[in-house]
């Protein structure tokens, strides 16, 4: 708006203005209601995205959380049992109970190769990972000592090593296990982990020797490694450019989400460039509060406890940074209808209610406008798409209702200084508080100065 023309000392009559500001109250408040419709409608959307990646992910898998290799030796112990014969003659009898115990690796090194794309589902773009994996594990024959047993009642002939795959639907091919360059297979097990175990035949003597397990996983979120050695290493190699390496993944099962979170360390070294990404995670028993042993007759302890690996991000995720946007439509549109009502004051030009309604309502459509257009173009040319339409129409409807090229055009300035600052908002996410004070601030004095010579009390 022109200073020369909104900064002349002028007199209002304060009952008239008085109820055109309730009645513009009024109306910012009833355009609160298309607003939460608006939010619902974004919900709806981003929903349905998430039953897109449901279904995704139940035909190929979701996120693959891998834990172990642990070692699992059964063993019994033995223990007397009182009795009576018939004739009340006491007898002792010896009763062999059966237990398992569960020791994991000494050291643990994984090389893993992820190759990320984008899978199309329609509208829908759901990031779809191959990776291949390589772990080299070494163990040492475990100390029964503290266990109540002898080395007589342990079964060593039964002894396996186990691994954990949180969706076995994205193991490509059989994962295999070389020990002293004999290759084997693993095959299913019987859950003694976590839920999906695999497993596979270990001897005393091969604890000896390091055991290199290699597999192929596919899932469409994450991809983590348990550090449930004493000593872990990992170096993910990925094409991805927009890695995760914090621990909240959200999951959705029919219509309810849930968000399942899950410790992830943070990559001790990590190289994100044009082409992928490189990062390496070094975990210790220091940094893990497990146990490195337990009986299958205790509470298995949480063997995701810390995890390494990345989430891979969509980056498209027009949905929140709609979710964002909607916020702040009540600012936009009481920053509108104060700006018309300030050249109502000054210019004495009068402005129905139901003008001002077009407007909010304009302000409104862009919104949806927003989230239509950018299911297929991406937020950002969405957003300078939707801008330019909303502030062209409202630029001419303000030239019909001003009649003044001058205010019309003062008008189409301030929506776009408006849309711009929203944009800024949204894409600096880390400093959106700060930025939005200080503009907040900015508009604020604006408005006072603008207003100063007013005579609000004249009647």
């Amino acid at each position: 708006m022109k200073t020369n023309d909104l900064t002349k000392t002028s007199t209002v009559n304060s009952r008239q203005v008085t109820i055109k500001l309730i009645i513009i109250f009024g109306l910012i408040l009833a355009l609160l209601i298309p607003q939460t419709m608006i939010k619902g409608l974004v919900k709806e959307r981003k929903l349905r995205q998430k039953e897109v990646e449901e279904n995704i992910a139940q035909q190929i898998g979701s996120y693959a959380d891998v834990v172990g290799p642990v070692l699992a030796v059964p063993f019994k112990t033995e223990r007397e049992v009182v009795s009576y014969n018939k004739k009340n003659e006491k007898e002792m009898t010896i009763v062999y109970d059966e237990n398992t115990a569960f020791f994991t690796a000494e050291s643990l090194s994984i090389h893993s190769f992820v190759n990320v794309n984008n899978k199309d589902k329609g509208i829908y773009k759901v990031p779809f990972f191959q990776s291949e994996n390589k772990l080299t594990a070494k163990f040492q024959v475990p100390d029964f000592n503290k266990i109540e047993t002898t080395e007589e009642l342990i079964e060593w002939e039964k002894a396996k090593l186990l691994i954990d795959i949180s969706d076995v639907k994205g193991i490509g091919e059989i994962p295999t296990a070389k020990i002293k360059d004999e290759e084997r297979k693993f095959q299913p097990g019987n859950k003694e982990l976590i839920s999906n175990t695999i497993e596979i035949p270990i001897t005393k003597e091969e604890l000896s020797e390091p055991v290199e397990i290699t597999f192929m996983a596919r899932g469409t979120t994450a991809l983590n490694f348990a550090s449930t050695a004493k000593s872990n290493q990992l170096e993910m190699k990925s094409n991805w450019t927009h890695p995760n390496f914090e621990s909240t993944t959200t999951h959705y099962t029919g219509n309810q989400p849930y968000t399942a979170v899950r410790q992830n360390s943070l990559p001790t070294e990590k190289e994100i460039h044009s082409d992928g990404f490189t990062a390496t995670w070094k975990e210790n028993q220091f940094s893990m509060n497990q146990k490195t042993t337990w009986l299958a007759t205790e509470k298995t302890p949480n063997l995701k406890s810390r995890l390494m690996g990345a989430e891979f991000m969509n980056v498209s995720d027009h949905y929140k940074k709609s979710e964002r946007s909607v916020k702040y439509m009540a600012m936009i549109i009481a920053l509108i209808f104060v700006c018309f009502f300030i050249i109502e004051l000054l210019k004495s030009t009068r402005i129905h209610p139901f003008q001002y309604v077009m407007v909010g309502a304009a302000i409104a459509v862009f919104f949806i406008l927003l989230l239509a257009i950018s299911e297929y173009i991406g937020f950002d040319l969405a957003y300078l798409f939707a801008a330019l339409a909303t502030i062209a129409l409202i630029g001419l409807y303000s030239l019909s209702v001003f009649k003044s090229k001058s205010l019309a055009t003062s008008v189409t300035i301030m929506l776009t200084v408006l849309f711009t600052f929203i944009f800024t908002i949204l894409k600096a996410a880390e400093y959106s508080l700060l930025l939005g004070a200080i503009g907040l601030f900015v508009m604020i004095a604006l408005i006072m100065y603008t207003t100063r010579k007013i005579q609000w009390y004249q009647q």
